[in-house]
């Protein structure tokens, strides 16, 4: 299993960018001795008050070990 914080986006229909983080998962398998992806999972941080995601969220400057 791997995780990522990717940071994307792209202009709207107005032509204004808008990018947000998003969390990512993968889980991998070897097969054929080859490894390939089997599950990827993508999702956005919400407020869970009001189910509105939170775009300007930002990734935490803390390392972990």
């Amino acid at each position: 299993c791997s995780r990522m914080l990717t940071h994307c986006g792209g202009p709207n229909a107005e032509g204004e960018m808008q990018t947000a983080w998003m969390r990512g998962t993968r889980v991998w398998a070897r097969r054929n001795g080859e490894w390939k992806v089997i599950h990827e999972h993508f999702s956005m941080p919400f407020d869970m008050q009001t189910g509105q995601v939170c775009m300007d969220q930002t990734p935490s400057q803390q390392q972990t070990g």
